[in-house]
C-alpha cells in the first residue's frame, strides 16, 4: 500500500502523536511520501518521518500514485487537501489533531485502528460533491472549486450590500446582508450551520442558500436540486466584494455576474468502519448528553 501524508501544521501537544503515526506507517510497510511544507514542519518538531519522498503540487502528488491521501490535522488541513485530490480518484483519511472534526473523524487515539483498516479494507469512499465558481464570461477553473461553501461578502465596508439572486435564470429575491453562503450538504455542518442554515445529509444532491445576518428577518436558507446554476449580481458602496471558496479569499468587481454550480469533479473521502454519519453527528454536536432531555 502506498499512502502520500499531507498537513500544513501540527501542534505542539499533537507531536507525540504524530511521532507514533509514522512509526506505526514505518511498521506496516506503508510505503509513503510526504508534503513538502510538512516535511519541514517535521523536521523543526524533530519528529522522524523515515522518508525523504515528498510532493508538492497536485502533479507531484499524482504521479507518486498513492492509494489515500491521510491528512495530519483538523478540517480545515482537508479543505486544503482537497484542492491536491480533487477529480483524482485519490481518497482521503482525515486524523483530526485540531478541534471539532466532522470530516477529520479519526480522533488521536484511534490512529492505530484506522490504519490498520486501511490494510484490511474495512472502509467505504463517500463521494461528495463540490461548487465550481466563475464569472459569467469565463471557463472553469480548478483553483475555483469549494467541498464545503461559497461565500459572497462585503469588502472595506461596514455597510450591507445587495445581492440579486436567480437560479436557472429565475429571479429568487434580493438580499440586502452581509453576505451569502451557497453550502455543499458536506458544508452545511460549517458556516452554514453557524448562520442557522439546516444539516444535510453528505450524499443528498442538493445545496443550500443561506444568507449572512439578513436585514430582513422573513428571509430564510433556502434548499435547491445541486442541478441548479446560480447567478449572482452584486451592489455594494465599494467597487470589489470578496468570494471566499472555503477559506480562500478572492477580489471580484461589483456588477459582474458571478456563475455557482455543481463542479465537474467529486471529492472522495475515506469513512472506516465504525464511524457512521451519523454517530459522528451526534458526538460532534453533543446530542443526548444533557441528561435532563
Amino acid at each position: 500500500m502506498r499512502a502520500a501524508v499531507f498537513g500544513i501544521n501540527i501542534p505542539g501537544d499533537a507531536r507525540g502523536y504524530v511521532q507514533r503515526f509514522f512509526d506505526l506507517l514505518q511498521m506496516f510497510d506503508i510505503k509513503f511520501s510526504i508534503y513538502l511544507p510538512l516535511m519541514k514542519v517535521l523536521r523543526d518538531l524533530k519528529i522522524e518521518s523515515y522518508t525523504k519522498e515528498v510532493f508538492e503540487n497536485e502533479e507531484e502528488l499524482i504521479l507518486k500514485r498513492p492509494d489515500f491521501l491521510i491528512s495530519l490535522g483538523g478540517d480545515g488541513t482537508i479543505l486544503e487537501a482537497s484542492t491536491l485530490t480533487a477529480g483524482s480518484g485519490i481518497a482521503v483519511l482525515g486524523i483530526n489533531l485540531g478541534r471539532l472534526g466532522f470530516l477529520s473523524s479519526v480522533s488521536k487515539n484511534e490512529i492505530e485502528p484506522a490504519l490498520r483498516a486501511l490494510i484490511t479494507g474495512k472502509y467505504s469512499i463517500s463521494e461528495r460533491s463540490m461548487l465550481a465558481v466563475r464569472h459569467a464570461s469565463n471557463s472553469l477553473a480548478a483553483d475555483h472549486l469549494a467541498l464545503n461553501e461559497v461565500t459572497v461578502s462585503r469588502k472595506d465596508t461596514a455597510s450591507m450590500i445587495n445581492i440579486h439572486a436567480w437560479i436557472d435564470g429565475e429571479f429568487l429575491t434580493s438580499y440586502w446582508a452581509d453576505g451569502l453562503i451557497i453550502s455543499t450538504p458536506t458544508g452545511s455542518t460549517g458556516y452554514n450551520l453557524s448562520c442557522g442554515g439546516p444539516i444535510v445529509n453528505p450524499q443528498s444532491e442538493v445545496f443550500v442558500i443561506t444568507p449572512i445576518a439578513p436585514h430582513n428577518l422573513n428571509v430564510r436558507p433556502v434548499i435547491l436540486s445541486d442541478a441548479s446554476q446560480i447567478r449572482l449580481q452584486i451592489e455594494a458602496r465599494e467597487k470589489h466584494f470578496l468570494v471566499a471558496t472555503d477559506s480562500r479569499t478572492q477580489n471580484f468587481e461589483c456588477g459582474k455576474d458571478i456563475i455557482i454550480q455543481k463542479a465537474r469533479v467529486t471529492f472522495s473521502l475515506v469513512q472506516i468502519e465504525g464511524y457512521p454519519y451519523y454517530r459522528i453527528l451526534r458526538e460532534k454536536l453533543y446530542w443526548g448528553i444533557d441528561k435532563r432531555n
